[in-house]
């Protein structure tokens, strides 16, 4: 019994431990920052709160951590929705609300991964039955926050947003390579820790070849 208790530990530490090279072989090879960046020039001054929500959601179901997502897609969001003349309290919390959609709905997020594994149940099937309970609160809070912003006057705002990743990362579509395999093998149902390994062999490969990282600054990235 002892040691199906370890086998079981010792699968939750693997999945938890390749979610956090996932987000951090995301960032290394320019995946993240172009996400974000092709993201935010679909926001309007006027539904910025909504945007915000929308686009946080969006971006943790993609890579399943709260904390991962408000550290990229929420500072930038909020940033924006204050430069617009937002609110800063509705600003904060339709950046909060959109980050924890994918902490508990993604098939890459660790809560989810650890009930499947702690329950013994199929991943795929609670991600969608979370799904599924998540759609009407999902609609009625697009619906608030577009009230919200409806009803605040908002001003024009210039965002040059990949002009400044751009300093610091090449730009470019292949960016988003790793993110369009990791949607790819999740819709086909491949094992999640296959899927995120893929995808984290794939996003290496792009920061040593397209961001031309050199191999310690990739290994000191994946570590700290």
């Amino acid at each position: 019994m002892a040691g199906k208790g370890q086998k079981t530990g010792f699968n939750i530490m693997v999945v938890l431990s390749l979610i956090g090279l996932l987000t951090a072989s995301w960032r290394i090879s320019g995946t993240i920052p172009y996400l974000v960046s092709f993201a935010v020039n679909f926001i309007s001054p006027d539904y910025c709160l909504f945007f915000a929500f929308v686009l946080n959601a969006a971006l943790s179901l993609l890579i399943g951590t709260a904390f991962g997502t408000s550290a990229t897609m929420g500072v930038i969001t909020m940033s924006i929705c204050i430069a617009a003349g937002a609110d800063p309290m509705l600003a904060g919390g339709a950046v909060l609300a959109g980050c924890y959609v994918g902490d508990r709905n993604s098939p890459v997020s660790s809560s989810a991964s650890l009930v499947a594994v702690v329950t013994k149940t199929d991943l795929y099937q609670n991600v969608r039955l979370m799904l599924f309970s998540a759609a009407i609160p999902f609609v009625l809070s697009c619906l608030i926050y577009l009230g919200f912003g409806v009803s605040q006057t908002y001003q024009e705002i210039h965002m040059a947003l990949g002009e400044q990743f751009a300093q610091e990362f090449v730009m470019s579509w292949w960016s988003a390579v790793p993110a369009i395999i990791l949607l790819g093998l999740i819709f086909a149902k491949l094992d999640i820790k296959k899927s995120i390994s893929i995808s984290v062999l794939s996003a290496l490969v792009l920061a040593f070849v397209l961001q031309e990282r050199g191999i310690e600054e990739i290994v000191f990235r994946l570590c700290f």
